[in-house]
């Protein structure tokens, strides 16, 4: 019997981050992890652990730190990653705008498309839109959690809010945290077996 690939989980921004360094590595070991943080800090010594800068990864030359601009790179970085392969989960914090340009990949209702240029098949997950360059990645086949805003003022929840639409238009499943948690160990830990299984067991998140 073949044996069964890893689920991906990606871990995308500083919050998650912090979560994933929280959680047990016997739960991580179910998955095969990658980090995305946008930048390095001083000192930062991540050599343990799957991680990719983005402002290392692609030139930000002439790009602010916008949902707007970051769109190329997260897109291409997704690709990279071959984030199509397999199903799996990205994790992120909504009032962070690196995780908010990866949730905004997944669905843009304002972008208008040729019908020749988009391609659902497994070779081409990648859609553009031809008067803005802005693209699209197809993520439905991707649950996306997110986890309690770390700075509950009410403009972020309130673009947080926007994100979380966004992502129930993108992904498979939109899940949230009810409330702040320092790990996931007993929501990873029952994932793996489905996410219904999951849901069931736990009250910290919700779909």
């Amino acid at each position: 019997m073949a044996k069964k690939n890893k689920e991906t989980i990606l871990w995308i921004g500083d919050h998650a981050k912090h979560i994933f360094m929280n959680t047990d590595k016997s739960v991580l070991s179910f998955y095969e992890n990658k980090l995305l943080l946008f930048e390095r800090e001083d000192n930062q010594n991540d050599s343990d652990i799957d991680v990719t800068y983005l402002d290392e990864f692609y030139p930000m030359f002439n790009r602010t730190y916008s949902v707007k601009d970051l769109n190329k790179p997260v897109c291409d970085y997704l690709k990279q990653i071959n984030n199509n392969s397999n199903d799996g989960l990205i994790i992120g914090d909504g009032s962070e705008i690196l995780f908010q340009a990866i949730v905004d990949s997944s669905y843009n209702q304002d972008l208008t498309l040729k019908e020749k240029q988009v391609d659902f098949s497994f070779q081409n997950v990648e859609k553009i839109d031809v008067t803005n360059d802005f693209q699209l990645m197809n993520l439905m086949n991707k649950d996306v959690l997110f986890l309690k805003e770390a700075m509950p003022f009410s403009d972020i929840i309130q673009e947080a809010n926007k994100v979380k639409s966004i992502a129930r238009k993108g992904f498979k499943n939109k899940l949230e945290a009810n409330k702040t948690l320092n790990n996931l160990n007993e929501f990873l830990w029952d994932y793996h077996d489905g996410l219904e299984i999951a849901l069931q067991k736990t009250e910290d998140i919700s779909n």
